[in-house]
């Protein structure tokens, strides 16, 4: 069930990337300076723009009472994992709030999307002819991808605690966790959250950096989409090449990085927790990191 949910995510993530893109129509743009120019459709686009968003939403209506019915026989239960805080739901109690899952799961699925487009945004690239890769960021973050290194760096944790300051209400009015003392908690838990998104970047960076290893040493062409993965790798090992990590032919310092990040995240997310008391139904609400200093702040949250 878990894996059909992640399948099921993909699939609304791909109704999301069509919905934003099918705002640029390449065929309909392309200007008549040749004779490819001229080629136009035949007729209408059997799908339009607004029947995406529609078919995201049937997806995640549908889906509901799909969990309810295969997922109670099999005992499994859902579970929203945003880092700080894990929040199970069971899949026998109820479509609503198998509903509520189904949006929040997905909803994690788009954040995490967005937030490693726009960390490949951040890197600059020396390609001078246009790509799918670059046009596609573009397509996907719109304005934003003009924006400045600072202010994309914060707009991670800007949005996910403003995200996280409204999804929590939910949640805490279904006891799925439970409620904060005060609104300066629940602004002070949203952060947290909002800060601990950008511990999903390690997935891209040791996706980037095990693929530059790899053409590194084997070639698989000159196709651009080489080009712009060598260019991030190198401005991601930029701080590294100044240590010696380099024998000879063999080059350490991307799997050095590798294992320097897959291991701060390591330590952040378990090697820093505490778990919650439980909630009125007896399930766990859930876990919160305890990072150096914040001990006593989450003790309040289940007074």
């Amino acid at each position: 069930m878990a894996l059909l949910d992640f399948i099921l995510n993909l699939v609304g993530l791909l109704f999301w990337c069509n919905w934003r893109a099918r705002r640029f129509d390449l065929v309909a743009q392309t200007r008549p300076a040749t004779l490819t120019g001229t080629i136009r459709r035949a007729g209408k686009h059997p799908v339009r723009r607004w029947h995406l968003p529609v078919l995201l939403v049937a997806l995640l209506l549908l889906r509901a009472p799909l969990y309810e019915t295969f997922g109670t026989p099999l005992g499994w239960t859902g579970k929203i994992d945003v880092g700080p805080v894990a929040v199970p739901f069971r899949t026998d109690t109820g479509t609503g709030l198998m509903l509520l899952f189904s949006a929040y799961s997905f909803g994690v699925t788009l954040v995490v999307f967005q937030i490693w487009t726009l960390f490949f945004s951040v890197f600059k690239t020396s390609a001078a002819d246009p790509d799918a890769f670059r046009f596609g960021l573009q397509l996907q973050l719109g304005q934003v991808a003009r924006w400045p290194l600072l202010c994309k760096a914060l707009l991670p944790l800007i949005a996910v605690t403003a995200l996280w300051w409204l999804a929590s209400w939910p949640l805490n009015y279904f006891r799925l966790l439970p409620p904060p003392s005060s609104a300066l908690v629940r602004l002070e838990q949203a952060l947290l959250v909002g800060g601990s998104s950008y511990l999903t970047l390690r997935y891209p960076v040791v996706f980037v950096l095990a693929l530059y290893t790899l053409h590194t040493y084997v070639f698989f062409g000159r196709h651009v989409f080489w080009r712009h993965l060598d260019q991030i790798a190198r401005q991601l090992l930029r701080p590294w090449r100044r240590l010696p990590l380099r024998l000879r032919r063999m080059d350490f310092a991307p799997a050095v990085m590798i294992a320097v990040v897959l291991l701060l995240a390591h330590l952040v997310e378990n090697g820093l927790q505490t778990p919650l008391r439980h909630t009125a139904s007896g399930q766990p609400a859930g876990r919160w990191v305890d990072l150096p200093g914040l001990v006593d702040l989450y003790a309040r949250t289940t007074r």
